[in-house]
Parts: C-alpha cells; sequence; structure tokens
C-alpha cells in the first residue's frame, strides 16, 4: 500500500475539514507511549528499538538522551529505548504540514459532522485519508521489510502517534449547527471558544481538551505519570475495550465522546470568539477524567499493536 495514494486531489481538499490543532499536548503523547513501551517485554522492545534507531531524529535524540544522563541520577534514569520511543510520538506534529503531502497532515484526525441538537451519525468527511487510514496504513508499512529502514521507523512513528490521537473526542468529530455552517464546522473545536471562569480568558474547547493530561517534558515526570495513569487504570478494567481492534470503531467511541462528554455538557453551542461560552461547573474536572481514561486505554491498544507487529516480524 503506498502513502501517498491516500491523498485526495487538491480540488478535493480543499472541500474537506481541517484541523489544525494537535491531539492532546506534547506531554499527552508522551505519556501514552510510556504506557506502551511499559507493556512491552524486553523482545517486543528490543523489535522497535531497533526499528527506531533508523529514524532521521535518532542521532538527535540519542544525543539529547546523552545530555539527559550526564545531569539525571542512576535511579531516576529512563533508558535510551524508552526516551527514543516516547520522542518518536511527537515527531509526526512537529512535521505536519497541509502544503507537504509526505507530512500526511490528514492523518491526525476523522471529521464525523456532529449536528446538534440530535447528533445522529453521521459518515466522516474525508473518507480517504483520515487517521483511520493513517493507522492502517502505517501498520502496513511497519509490515514490510522491503521498504527501507528509514520509512519503516517513520511509520512506526506515525503509528505510536496516530493511536493517541484516535483517543482525543476532539480529533473525531465537528460541530455543525446555526452557528458553525462553514465546510468543517467548529472545526473539531478550533472554533468553539470558552472560557473557565466569568472573568478569564478564552480558550478553544479542542485546546482545553489538549490539555487535561497535564504539561511537561522531563523523561522521569512523563514515566511517573504514565505509572499512575496506569495505576489508576489497570489493564484489567478493559478488557472489553481490548477486545475491540478496528480503529474505525474507536474512532466512532471518540466521537461519541465529544458528542455526550464534551458538547452536550453545555448548555449553549453556539459560542463565538468574542461571546465565548462560560464552563459548566465541574467540567473539567469530569473531562479530565475521560481524558485520563481514554489515554491509558490508548496506551494499552497501541502496546497490542507493536506485540503483534513484533510477533509476526521474528
Amino acid at each position: 500500500m503506498n502513502a501517498h495514494l491516500v491523498f485526495t486531489v487538491v480540488t478535493i481538499l480543499s472541500l474537506t475539514a481541517i484541523q489544525s490543532a494537535h491531539a492532546w499536548n506534547e506531554s499527552g503523547h508522551l505519556q501514552i507511549a510510556a504506557i506502551a513501551y511499559g507493556e512491552l517485554s524486553s523482545t517486543e522492545r528490543a523489535f522497535i528499538d531497533t526499528i527506531l534507531e533508523k529514524h532521521e531524529k535518532y542521532p538527535t535524540w540519542k544525543t539529547e538522551h546523552d545530555t539527559y544522563r550526564a545531569n539525571t541520577s542512576d535511579n531516576r534514569e529512563v533508558s535510551l529505548g524508552f526516551y527514543v520511543f516516547t520522542r518518536a510520538a511527537v515527531w509526526p506534529d512537529e512535521i505536519r504540514d497541509y502544503d507537504k503531502p509526505e507530512t500526511h497532515a490528514y492523518w491526525h484526525f476523522i471529521t464525523y459532522p456532529l449536528k446538534s441538537p440530535g447528533y445522529s451519525f453521521r459518515t466522516e468527511l474525508m473518507p480517504a485519508t483520515n487517521v483511520v487510514v493513517g493507522i492502517e496504513a502505517s501498520v502496513d508499512f511497519i509490515e514490510d521489510e522491503h521498504n527501507s529502514g528509514q520509512t519503516r521507523a517513520e511509520y512506526l512513528s506515525f503509528l505510536i502517534h496516530l493511536v493517541g490521537d484516535i483517543h482525543q473526542p476532539h480529533h473525531c468529530g465537528s460541530l455543525f449547527n446555526s452557528r458553525f455552517t462553514q465546510k468543517d464546522g467548529d472545526k473539531g473545536g478550533n472554533r468553539f471558544y470558552v472560557k473557565e471562569t466569568a472573568n478569564g480568558s478564552k480558550k478553544k474547547l479542542h485546546s482545553l481538551w489538549d490539555g487535561l493530561l497535564g504539561s511537561g517534558d522531563d523523561p522521569d515526570n512523563v514515566k511517573d505519570s504514565a505509572t499512575a495513569l496506569t495505576s489508576d487504570h489497570p489493564r484489567s478494567s478493559f478488557t472489553t475495550q481490548l477486545s475491540v481492534t478496528d480503529a474505525r470503531e474507536w474512532s466512532k467511541v471518540s466521537r461519541k465522546n465529544a458528542i455526550d462528554q464534551s458538547y452536550k455538557k453545555f448548555s449553549s453551542v453556539t459560542p463565538t470568539s468574542s461571546n465565548p461560552v462560560l464552563l459548566p461547573q465541574g467540567y473539567k474536572a469530569e473531562a479530565k477524567v475521560v481524558a485520563r481514561e481514554y489515554a491509558t486505554l490508548a496506551g494499552y491498544r497501541l502496546a497490542d499493536m507493536i506485540k503483534e507487529l513484533a510477533a509476526s516480524n521474528p
């Protein structure tokens, strides 16, 4: 499967949805990757470590890790493999450019039109290029040993990242109503402005969700945060969810979360930049609970996908 064929022609893309914000912030992606890495056996880690050694950013990440080691006590030090794997989770956002097809900018989301007030299910926009397609294509590239080492490394990076993306609710739907009538609706919450207090500054709803897992990229703190997530949400609590391996089904759950856990919490779903809507009482705390649960699930699902890849590529 050629990933570049996933893209439709420019004239079609111009008519479809574009979402500019990242799914989860840097720390969120790092934590999801850390969960997955912690779930892998030494053999499985060796499998992905070897692939990522061919990544174009590997020399940079190794140098960063060397600097980190020089300033970190031995009992707190994360491995080079952990560091590279978690940094690989962020790389697809670092290169994303809608004018460069090879960066797969449209892979980061899937736009299900969410039409209030009923929110009946509607087929996604841009069906030929979205996060579901990206996950499937990434697996294909990694599995094909005829691909160059660098190609396999880059698509492993995309896989790590996109499994995180698909579990952020606002990367799986855009709101359409009397206020958001554009072809891409509220752009996955990027046109939906909120404020946390009556006199507070405005913020995009998408950005609010991106930051629910915290901030910071210190490797030890990332590992501690991942440990806290798995402690609060052990693998055994996701038995039913982990039996679902179809990425499109994952996206539909995130679509539902966007509706039930985000938009339906507001008394008004027609805010503007000049008139942002006040967050309902308890909204952010409840959203954080959902974000932590699904980020942890993303980490487990990513680990399971890597386990399968390692088993099929001895």
